[in-house]
């Protein structure tokens, strides 16, 4: 019995700490308040405005990837913000956009 508690105890505490609990409302604002999404609705206006004097941030890409990788953490958690459910698709595309960027920059890997 001794034996039985110990190992009990032992796999309770490997699976509270195993577990990371994601705070999806914070998460989500944190993740809107990246740099990323400023830098995207920049270049969304000037290219739908076409502003030729806009120029690429030499971080853009880098930040995209950041975001995605943020963003990546929220769909893993099934986390949904101000009633938007995150998605792999949503993921997926925004990796595409980062992949451009990097080509855009020439940083294309």
């Amino acid at each position: 019995m001794k034996y039985l508690l110990i190992t009990l105890l032992a796999f309770t505490m490997m699976f509270f700490t195993a577990c990371e609990v994601t705070d999806c409302k914070g998460d989500g604002d944190a993740l809107m308040e990246m740099t990323y999404v400023t830098q995207a609705d920049e270049y969304t206006t000037a290219s739908e405005n076409a502003d030729t004097s806009y120029t690429l941030p030499t971080d853009i890409a880098d930040n995209c990837n950041d975001y995605v990788a943020a963003m990546q953490d929220l769909v893993d958690a099934g986390c949904s913000y101000d009633g938007v459910e995150w998605t792999q698709e949503m993921v997926d595309g925004s990796q595409t956009m980062c992949d451009s960027f990097e080509q855009q920059l020439g940083s294309g890997s």
